[in-house]
């Protein structure tokens, strides 16, 4: 019953030109409330307040939002109104006492003002919007809001400038020890044909990254309905892998297994793949300096792979992850793993990871893994023309 007067109450504030908050109050979206609703959630709070004093508590905003009928974020900010100035302010107060500098200044840039821009950009890429607002005002006395500033960062170029989730790089990966160890590595590289390197690595699969699924929240009631998934949803499986661009093999060569991934099951998924003709005489192995690569029973392992089986093994320098091309392979896995509808996973009652990623490694073309090796040679500045 309540479900349904709340249906009711959507359809008769849409029907007048309001919304209807979670909390049951109308609004009208783009518009302030008025003084007298600020004033009327601003004595509850006061009263709250002396409740939760009383009881050595806190208010709690959401009970505020909930008693009021307004949204979250509007009684958290009559609550910091209160809490900062003793009092509330007039909406229109309020507005012309936000936080962005005052003063004369124009709300179009010219050529100065994009200079400057540029400038603050060049020098810290991830400076936040607030800040060009304050540098703007400081070096050309030009007043915007930071809507303005994002706007220009994402249309006033052919290139969208906008946010996006960024590679962090160690400091310590420039230092002149690894940098000399790059050198040495692209060095040898460049007399190498890129048909005879071969690239390894490790990965661990989750059921996570399976099942984990968005969903949207039910415009009518606001319930976010939640996502029927399989026991393998806490399984976690050890991925090892190797990939080639020699189109007399397979793409890419892997082994999925339910146990850690370490020296010994390292050692014995490289030489599988040995036995299996995969890596041969001749060909040159590139793998990073994890411990399983060099600690252990594989600390001699260099030396055996070139002494026993004519094996160049290489290893990246440090910090380099990006000149891998099986880490694309494991992130083009992942993205593809969640394009599979829940209702095909849904009928996998066991192993549905490790059913799935084997299916999907198992259809990867030589043409991918091709463009995942120029990709990086990109990265590292090694062009490979004769690919």
């Amino acid at each position: 019953m309540l479900e349904q007067d709340l249906q009711l109450r959507e359809l008769a504030a849409t029907t007048h030109g309001y919304e209807l908050n979670r909390n049951g109050g109308n609004y009208v979206r783009g518009s302030y409330y008025s003084m007298d609703k600020k004033t009327s959630v601003a004595i509850e709070y006061e009263q709250m307040k002396r409740e939760a004093s009383a009881r050595g508590t806190k208010v709690k905003i959401s009970e505020l939002a909930k008693r009021c009928k307004v949204g979250w974020k509007y009684a958290n900010k009559v609550a910091k109104e209160i809490e900062c100035r003793g009092t509330v302010a007039d909406p229109s107060t309020a507005y012309e006492e936000r936080e962005v500098p005052r003063g004369p200044g124009s709300k179009s840039f010219d050529t100065r003002d994009c200079f400057v821009l540029l400038f603050l950009y060049l020098t810290e890429p991830a400076r936040t919007l607030s800040d060009y607002v304050h540098w703007l005002a400081y070096y050309t006395g030009t007043i915007v809001d930071r809507s303005t500033v994002s706007r220009w960062f994402l249309h006033a170029f052919p290139i969208s400038g906008g946010l996006l989730r960024v590679n962090q790089v160690p400091i310590d990966k420039f230092k002149p020890n690894n940098i000399e160890r790059a050198i040495e590595y692209l060095t040898i590289l460049t007399y190498i044909s890129p048909e005879l390197i071969i690239y390894g690595d490790e990965k661990l699969l989750k059921g996570q990254e399976l099942f984990n699924r968005k969903t949207r929240r039910n415009v009518l009631t606001g319930f976010v309905p939640p996502c029927f998934v399989n026991s393998d949803f806490r399984n976690t499986y050890a991925l090892t892998g190797f990939c080639s661009i020699d189109r007399r093999k397979p793409a890419v060569c892997y082994d999925i297994h339910d146990s850690i991934n370490d020296s010994i099951e390292f050692e014995a998924t490289l030489f599988d793949a040995i036995g299996k003709g995969y890596i041969r005489r001749g060909n040159v192995l590139v793998l990073d300096r994890a411990q399983i690569h060099l600690g252990k029973c594989n600390a001699d392992l260099q030396e055996y792979m070139w002494g026993r089986q004519g094996i160049l093994l290489l290893f990246l320098p440090a910090r380099t992850p990006e000149w891998n091309p099986i880490e694309l392979v494991w992130n083009t896995l992942v993205q593809r793993l969640k394009r599979i509808p829940l209702s095909v996973l849904r009928g996998i009652d066991k192993d549905a990871v490790a059913l799935a990623a084997s299916h999907l490694l198992s259809c990867m073309t030589h043409d991918e893994v091709e463009g995942f090796y120029r990709h990086t040679a990109r990265h590292n500045g090694l062009f490979m023309n004769n690919m």
